[in-house]
């Protein structure tokens, strides 16, 4: 099993760790659980770190025109330059983060599911305030425990944090640390993004760039990469990719039901896991240890993977 590097995220307090929910709740999700097992985390609660306090009356957002305004439903006492300042001062820490886990639906940090209320008390959906700014950050992976229950979602975000994680542990002192680097990523950034692979492959092969500036080139379309979704025709490609250096070691029945399993996976009877976990097992029958390094056979803790 690989050593991963342990991402850092943000994480909504609320989420299993203190109950800061208006209501004085707290949300178990046995799947975030199971992440703070193998990430660090900070936690943050905007609405209690402003100075409203547990329990609390109901704050919604409230839109007046394209402006929308954070406040308490009953008073309208109004929040939202405190909020504001807050968020700003979270998306100012990003760099120090892979990623963040945020409360689904409250009107603080919310993803594309928040409530709103416009003048006349009609109801729309909206991103918190929070959610919004740190959207706003170019490729910093996002979700919300919601998201996390779907298995593409998921997938995307484990994948973000853990090879970001590892791209900001990795001590890349030489030319030759980086070839290794982007070496054991080849397949995953193929899956994500061929165009970015390629960009990266270049970046690589600058011969006139200092090495440190080439990881700061690197990190910017390294992270872009896992920006983009991983089509099931672009994992199909792949698997094909490294099926073909075992296709003729392998017996003819053998052959066979792998085939009929990535035919499976690409009509969406199969989970992607089943796949990679056979080919995972072909590395090790061979004892291929260029493919057994690459990380799209292992991205993450398997123990995440379902």
């Amino acid at each position: 099993m690989s050593d991963f590097a342990r991402p850092k995220i943000l994480l909504s307090r609320c989420l299993g760790v203190s109950p800061v929910r208006f209501n004085g709740g707290i949300i178990n999700d046995e799947f975030v659980e199971r992440i703070k097992r193998f990430a660090d985390y900070t936690d943050i609660c905007a609405e209690v770190d402003i100075g409203l306090v547990v329990p609390r009356p109901r704050m919604i957002i409230r839109k007046t025109g394209s402006e929308f305004r954070f406040v308490e439903y009953e008073s309208g006492k109004d929040f939202t330059e405190s909020i504001i300042r807050y968020c700003n001062r979270i998306s100012g820490l990003s760099e120090e983060y892979d990623g963040a886990i945020l409360k689904a639906k409250p009107p603080s940090c919310g993803i594309d599911n928040a409530n709103f209320y416009n003048e006349r008390n009609n109801k729309g959906k909206t991103d918190g305030f929070l959610g919004r700014s740190l959207k706003a950050l170019p490729n910093f992976p996002l979700s919300d425990e919601g998201r996390l229950r779907d298995e593409g979602l998921r997938y995307r975000f484990l994948v973000s944090v853990f090879s970001l994680a590892d791209l900001r542990f990795s001590r890349i002192k030489s030319s030759g640390d980086l070839v290794d680097f982007h070496t054991r990523y080849k397949y995953l950034l193929m899956t994500f993004s061929p165009k970015n692979l390629k960009i990266l492959g270049n970046i690589v092969a600058g011969g006139d760039i200092p090495v440190r500036e080439k990881v700061l080139q690197y990190k910017v379309y390294f992270s872009e990469a896992f920006s983009k979704t991983a089509s099931v025709k672009r994992h199909y490609n792949t698997i094909l990719h490294i099926f073909g250096y075992f296709s003729k070691r392998l017996r003819p029945s053998e052959r066979t039901n792998f085939i009929r399993l990535t035919e499976n996976y690409l009509k969406g009877k199969k989970p992607l896991s089943v796949v990679v976990e056979l080919l995972r097992g072909y590395a090790l029958r061979f004892e291929n240890d260029y493919l057994l390094r690459q990380r799209y056979l292992n991205p993450y803790p398997e123990e995440l993977d379902n």
